[in-house]
């Protein structure tokens, strides 16, 4: 049984002969093969090139078998050329050159030219049709999977990040050059055709004719770094791939691939960089600095370090860092390094004892941070260590002195409230009241601590001026002369002359000389107002009404809280500052009376 033999089902026929595509109409009628209907071919005669051109064209890329017949016979009006040119511009399309009797030569230059088969002028018989179009199926079958697997190949050639050319033996670019050949060199396709190859500077002895000599012997070449220079002059870092194509004994050219690596270069240099900047950083530093795995077993000492734990650096190597480390710090430092570890934090700062090789302790500033030379590499600690035994030392002391001159300063300031309250026994504990309060407003406030303890005692003097005061004004039980009032308006000054000459850490004399100042400048001495009037003195103007309205005077009753309050509330904003008036508000109504009770020893406790 005969194998079937599909009859195509086009065919455009190339000829100004009318007999020719009688006689193929006859073959097709007249054959034996089981050939679909006469309805399923199509022929179609051309006179002219552009005609077929415009037939074929329908049907190129359709999965359909088509055919073209050029007639090369005398009469038959077409040439060889025309074969060839047919061939070439629809590749995956039989052409079928007819031919006239008795010219072998022209059968075997028709061949030559591109057809894929010959049929002989006036000998169509269908035999002979039916051998033409298994020629043809063939050929086609062929040519559309190497046309496919072409398009599949210029498609990824396209779109493949690195530069794809196709050279000669010489180095000439007779192919390819894909995008990325135009990025990577700066040179368009179209100028870079027929042209030499970018140059190449090869990391070995070899010249680039001898790369593509060994290329064209069978060698493949692979993996080799080179410098190529860009239009621009610009060096540029690549990897260099060759291969020679083949198609039988007939070289088609050499493939040449080159991956620009020019930023990794560059990485891989800068980090080559910042290794020895580390290195010459590491060995040279003052600080004793080490270098271990995650388990703290110490990889590499830098000489401070050695020098730190009295033996040689490279004695250090291998020793687990908790050995170092006072058996009383031990455990903290530990628990630190589980959080480095665990959670990833950035580093970790402490102060702790360490053991030296001869048994001797010192006091050292720990940092430790983890890093890794790669994104997925392991994880290192980096350890920097500093002595601070002596500064350790220094700090004690200086912290002790600063509690003794505190101690001081607090008996000072007492005593010099003392002094007043003495003079004026009437109003005793008067300073110390309003210290009490002014404490409780500043803490209300969000004052700091220092800035707290700087407003009580600058209202516990707020009234040291008095001291230059008659006794028998201050302790007059009846109204004062104006006289006699113009020397109590005096008392900020003169205060402020005895507080001056003592040098506080806070502005206690600006206290003393503004407590009666007020917001709208009516107050005295110097009738200041608003940010003018500084902070502590605008608590104290606050405190100093609250505690003299709500205490007894010779000269009157207690007025009591709530008159007081009103007092503030009512010039709130026009006399003394909103937000003094009602941080003191609120300090009453929490703690009543008892806001104005304490001693100078109740700075940092609660309210009795």
């Amino acid at each position: 049984m005969k194998a079937e033999i599909n009859l195509p089902s086009t065919a455009v026929v190339l000829s100004l002969d009318p007999r020719l595509e009688a006689s193929i109409r006859v073959a097709v009628s007249l054959r034996r093969e089981p050939f679909p209907s006469d309805a399923d071919m199509r022929i179609i005669t051309c006179s002219t090139r552009a005609g077929a051109a415009e037939a074929l064209a329908r049907y190129v890329g359709q999965p359909v078998l088509s055919i073209v017949l050029v007639d090369v016979s005398p009469g038959g009006g077409f040439t060889l050329d025309d074969v060839t040119l047919m061939a070439r511009q629809f590749p995956t399309i039989p052409v079928v050159a007819v031919v006239p009797r008795n010219k072998e030569d022209l059968e075997y230059e028709a061949l030559r030219a591109g057809a894929c088969d010959y049929l002989i002028k006036g000998v169509i018989t269908p035999s002979i049709f039916a051998r033409m179009t298994r020629s043809a199926e063939n050929y086609w079958s062929a040519k559309s999977l190497a046309f496919e697997g072409l398009e599949k190949a210029k498609t990824l050639a396209q779109a493949i990040p690195i530069a794809l050319m196709l050279v000669d033996d010489r180095g000439i670019v007779i192919g390819g050059w894909n995008p990325a050949a135009e990025e990577v060199f700066g040179v368009a396709r179209r100028d870079a055709l027929g042209r030499p190859m970018p140059a190449v500077k090869w990391t070995g002895k070899e010249e680039t004719a001898a790369i593509l000599a060994r290329a064209v012997a069978g060698d493949s070449i692979s993996g080799i770094e080179v410098q190529c220079r860009r239009a621009d002059g610009e060096l540029i870092d690549a990897i260099a791939f060759f291969t020679a194509l083949y198609e039988g004994d007939e070289l088609k050219g050499i493939l040449a691939l080159f991956e620009d690596i020019t930023q990794r270069k560059r990485a891989e240099n800068a980090l080559r960089d910042s290794e020895v900047r580390f290195r010459g950083v590491f060995e040279g530093s003052q600080l004793g600095m080490a270098i271990a795995d995650t388990n703290m077993r110490i990889i590499h000492a830098n000489p401070a370090l050695g020098e730190l734990f009295g033996c040689p650096p490279e004695d250090l190597a291998g020793v687990m860092a908790e050995e170092l480390i006072h058996p009383d710090d031990e455990a903290d430092i530990a628990s630190r390094m589980s959080r480095l570890l665990r959670d990833r934090i950035s580093f970790f700062t402490a102060e702790s004892r360490y053991v030296r090789m001869d048994g001797t302790v010192f006091v050292g500033r720990l940092l430790a941070t983890l890093f890794s030379v790669s994104l997925e590499g392991p994880h290192y600690v980096l350890f920097a260590l500093e002595d601070i035994t002596l500064r350790k030392i220094a700090q004690d002391q200086l912290e002790a002195s600063l509690v003794k001159l505190a101690q001081t300063t607090e008996g000072a300031i007492h005593a010099m409230s003392r002094v007043v309250e003495m003079r004026d026994p009437y109003t005793a504990g008067h300073q110390e009241r309003v210290a009490c309060l002014a404490r409780h407003i500043a803490m209300e406030l969000g004052y700091p601590k220092d800035a707290v303890d700087g407003i009580y005692f600058g209202s516990l003097v707020h009234d040291i001026g008095k001291i230059v005061v008659p006794g028998e004004i201050l302790t007059k039980p009846g109204k004062l002369s104006p006289i006699e009032f113009s020397l109590i308006k005096a008392h900020p000054e003169e205060g402020f002359k005895v507080v001056n000459s003592i040098e506080f850490p806070w502005p206690i004399a600006d206290m003393v000389l503004q407590h009666h100042e007020r917001l709208d400048g009516s107050g005295y001495p110097a009738g200041l107002a608003g940010d003018a009037i500084c902070e502590g003195a605008r608590i104290i103007a606050v405190a100093d009404v609250v505690e003299a309205m709500s205490s007894h005077r010779p000269y009157r009753p207690s007025l009591g809280m709530d008159a007081a309050l009103d007092e503030i509330v009512s010039k709130s904003g026009i006399l003394y500052d909103p937000e003094v008036v009602q941080a003191c508000v609120n300090v009453i109504a929490v703690h009543g009376d008892r806001a104005l009770m304490g001693t100078v020893s109740d700075l940092n406790g609660e309210m009795p």
